[in-house]
């Protein structure tokens, strides 16, 4: 026959029991704790790469920020080309009229005009030509 249990060995198996569980959460809580703390090792690593790159961000940041609009100097290097353009095809008209002229007599007064606006605008496309090589030069512009 099986006695029936009393109030103290029941006490006594939920002590048991108590004191089994305590000893396995002790045990579930030290574990957890590592790796929590593995954890934070490895977000604070992580957090320390990411404020190196907000500090790259803000560097170039800054820097673009210095950097000259090169809009009006795209429009400029436009126009100067253009301008350029027109003007060589000034000059092959004027040495084609100085042939012209020197073929027929002319007098030594148009011959000074028109060495003069020929120097002119040699003198303005050498100024254009230097103006375009420096904007290729600001933008990192290869010569065709």
């Amino acid at each position: 026959m099986t006695t029936k249990p009393t109030i103290a060995d029941v006490m006594a198996a939920i002590q048991g029991i108590e004191t089994r569980l305590g000893a396995r959460l002790d045990q579930i809580e030290t574990r957890l704790d590592a790796r929590l703390d593995k954890i934070e090792a490895r977000l604070d690593k992580i957090e320390t790469r990411l404020d190196a790159l907000e500090a790259r961000v803000e560097e170039i940041d800054e820097w673009r920020k210095t950097q000259p609009d090169l809009r009006l100097m795209l429009v400029n290097s436009k126009l100067t080309h253009d301008k350029i353009i027109e003007m060589e095809g000034e000059i092959r008209m004027l040495r084609s009229a100085i042939n012209d002229h020197a073929r027929e007599n002319v007098t030594p007064g148009e011959m000074a005009a028109v060495h003069h606006d020929l120097s002119a605008l040699q003198r303005d496309q050498l100024e254009n030509a230097g103006r375009l090589l420096r904007i290729e030069e600001v933008l990192h512009l290869t010569a065709p």
